[in-house]
């Protein structure tokens, strides 16, 4: 790893740090840089193109007088997730692979929706909504999610990338994420390709056909827990131990496994799969331990983090999420909103928490 001077003065003793090349009193040392950006290592990916968090007030427009679009001017997304901020409405989530008004609600466990007054595009830069009251009221403040992904995917695969059922969907460039739909296999365990080229660290599966179905969620195992755990988007539950649920097989490169469990697979129906993984100035997944202190636990991404979502493993607490947009800058009660709730925006769920330049605290 890189190594920096440091210095350990005694008395009265001072020094002097330059850090502008210019005023250098002498050439710097073959083989040396100055300590600048311009000197670093461009990443390959930049987080910023592939996720974007959009505020916007809604116009309570209806799609037939033009509705309202919103631009983020970065991307065209393939999925966006909204909350509304001011009010107790459900969480919205549409994406392409579902297509376009075609809802679905991460604080209930309810069937898709037909939204004709949701969301109704895609556009390069954003979306657009008509007047439904989860993302387009009057006057109201809304909060857009929004992740890129746009290699597209089909198949079982073939040889150790084979699937038992057939999957669909895109993946975004840097791999850290992607968007899969298959039709379950009737109660018997099976295995899903996801699309990405190695094995998701955290991903979310629901039944999106016939039948209201939980959001369950796959975090990659921690030294206290194992393949055979998960949890539920959709409730505050902590970390549940069955075998049945991912049939005790950890993911790999190409696939996802399914069991038997009736929370997950209760028939033929349409699932869809959200997946994330970490890739290095894109996306972290991980685990962190809470000491219960004002000074709390320094929690290393390696980037800025511009959307955090946190939920205990070990106790049943909501899901939070946090981001830049609405808090900007660092405060002590940050603005929270919870996916398995409908709370509004509010100060102070989780505390003092703050985004730092290469992760959080």
């Amino acid at each position: 790893g890189d190594t920096f001077p440091a210095m350990d003065l005694w008395s009265s003793d001072s020094a002097t740090f330059v850090f502008d090349e210019d005023d250098f009193a002498h050439t710097i040392p073959t083989g040396f840089l100055p300590l600048k950006s311009l000197n670093l290592t461009a990443p390959t990916h930049f987080g910023c193109d592939f996720f974007q968090a959009t505020a916007y007030t809604g116009n309570g427009t209806a799609i037939g007088s033009g509705g309202l679009t919103v631009n983020n001017s970065a991307f065209s997304p393939a999925l966006v997730w909204i909350k509304n901020r001011d009010a107790t409405d459900d969480h919205a989530w549409y994406d392409t692979q579902r297509g376009v008004t075609k809802q679905i609600e991460s604080n209930t466990q309810t069937v898709e929706s037909t939204e004709s007054e949701g969301l109704t595009a895609f556009t390069s830069t954003g979306f657009t909504v008509g007047n439904l009251d989860q993302v387009n009221t009057n006057t109201e403040d809304f909060i857009a999610w929004q992740w890129k992904a746009g290699t597209a995917f089909s198949g079982n695969g073939s040889g150790g990338a084979q699937g038992t059922v057939a999957s669909s969907g895109v993946v975004a460039a840097p791999g850290h994420f992607s968007i899969f739909k298959f039709v379950a296999n009737s109660g018997s365990a099976y295995t899903a390709k996801h699309g990405m080229s190695s094995a998701p660290e955290f991903f979310v599966v629901k039944h999106s056909g016939t039948g209201g179905s939980a959001w369950v969620a796959y975090t990659k195992p921690t030294a206290s827990d194992a393949e055979t755990d998960y949890m539920l988007l959709d409730t505050n539950g902590a970390l549940q131990d069955d075998a049945s649920v991912w049939n005790d097989t950890a993911p790999n490169e190409h696939v996802i496994s399914i069991g038997t469990n009736s929370t997950i697979n209760n028939g033929t129906n349409t699932m869809i799969g959200y997946a994330w993984r970490s890739v290095a100035g894109v996306c972290a997944v991980g685990s962190y331990t809470g000491n219960g202190n004002n000074d709390g636990p320094y929690v290393s991404v390696g980037f800025l983090p511009k959307y955090v979502l946190v939920k205990s493993t070990t106790t049943n607490r909501n899901w939070n999420a946090l981001d830049t947009t609405r808090n900007p800058t660092n405060i002590a009660s940050p603005s929270v909103l919870l996916p398995n709730d409908t709370l509004v925006d509010t100060a102070g769920q989780i505390g003092a928490f703050d985004i730092l330049s290469d992760g959080f605290k």
